[in-house]
């Protein structure tokens, strides 16, 4: 006669999904276990996988397969493909006691510390922009994923959206966008000077000269961080910081001809070079150019936030030197080959009441567009 299987009490299967989170438990998985992607409809899909197995005959089954039938400790929660996967016996020995019991210690860590560590709410701001026409899409789950452990003060549907469409580089299509932005951000501003205190998650993919003006926008009166794009190995935006430890990035002010005169260019040759031949045509002889520079320059340098950090503190030095050297009444041309994080990060660096007028070249149409 069959043995019959116990059943699992309620009470250890809602700590089960208590201890996972409502996740897939499986390395490298996470899979939600209460929503379908496809369908959105919400049901329970998680599964109860034994770990030693819930018999002697079964998947990793043996001796003590009886004790250990209904111990949590012995229960994963997965997903139904993941519960397949482990239990075929072509799998079994790959998916070993001691390996599941690893990722079930592994997932449970990981949800007690982002649940036990300090936790402070941000408002999530996200900028996206056409570049050259090609769309651009900053998903919400990378979003989430980098504000952690931080998280955000409102459902993903009510973030600060500021998503411009059918951006064609005409005049009114750069004032449209800078009014998009004005509005959105504006926002946030009237809510800290009622009192509201708020940090800022800032998130933007655009045209270099609209990044600058986004980050202007902001300045440096509302705390916040701004959050580096990169390309993850699945394809998709990743926001979460690439080194955290990285070593700090050595980031060089040149002064490359100084004139008498009020026409100053400043290049910016972080991500790509900038040949004399990129810029020869912007300037005429009345021109001081200023260079800021790192060994190397390629868009993959920005490992954390100490690097973006470390650029804003040598823009800084660059304006103040500029404006010493050429009077506060010189206008700035600005060009610039940078990742959208350092562009955004160098608008909230500049400071409208103090720092000369600024101007921001357009690489796709080598117009320039003034920040104020």
């Amino acid at each position: 006669m069959a043995k019959i299987r116990k059943k699992v009490p309620e009470g250890t299967q809602i700590l089960l999904w208590a201890q996972s989170a409502g996740r897939c438990q499986f390395r490298g998985c996470g899979e939600h276990l209460f929503q379908d992607y496809l369908t959105l409809k919400f049901a329970k899909f998680g599964e109860l996988a034994h770990i030693i197995g819930a018999s002697e005959d079964g998947p990793r089954g043996g001796g003590e397969s009886e004790r250990y039938e209904i111990d949590p400790a012995n229960i994963i929660m997965l997903c139904s493909k993941h519960h397949s996967l482990i239990d075929k016996k072509e799998h079994v020995a790959t998916y070993t006691v001691e390996l599941l019991r690893e990722m079930k210690a592994e997932h449970e860590n990981h949800v007690r510390d982002l649940l036990d560590s300090k936790r402070n709410q941000t408002s999530v701001v996200v900028f996206t922009c056409p570049i050259k026409s090609q769309p651009v899409n900053i998903e919400d789950e990378g979003v989430i994923n980098a504000i952690l452990p931080n998280y955000a003060d409102s459902a993903a549907h009510a973030w600060h959206r500021i998503s411009v469409q059918n951006f064609r580089y005409t005049q009114a299509d750069w004032e449209s966008a800078k009014s998009d932005i004005d509005y959105e951000v504006e926002i946030l501003h009237k809510k800290q000077k009622s009192g509201v205190k708020n940090h800022v998650s800032i998130f933007g993919i655009g045209p270099i000269p609209l990044l600058f003006y986004y980050g202007l926008r902001f300045s440096d009166t509302l705390p916040g961080e701004v959050y580096h794009a990169r390309r993850a190995a699945d394809g998709k935006g990743n926001f979460t910081w690439e080194n955290p430890d990285a070593e700090p990035v050595n980031y060089k002010l040149e002064t490359i001809v100084q004139k008498k005169g009020s026409k100053v260019l400043l290049l910016m040759a972080l991500s790509d070079y900038l040949a004399e031949d990129k810029y020869q045509n912007l300037v005429d002889d009345e021109y001081s150019i200023y260079h800021i520079t790192i060994d190397n320059p390629h868009p993959g340098f920005v490992k954390n936030k100490n690097h973006v950090k470390g650029f804003t503190d040598k823009f800084r030095e660059a304006l103040n030197l500029i404006q010493l050297e050429n009077g506060k009444d010189c206008v700035i041309d600005v060009f610039a080959a940078v990742p959208a994080a350092v562009a955004i990060a160098a608008g909230r660096t500049i400071l409208p009441t103090k720092d000369p007028q600024i101007f921001i070249y357009e690489i796709v149409t080598g117009e320039k567009i003034a920040l104020y």
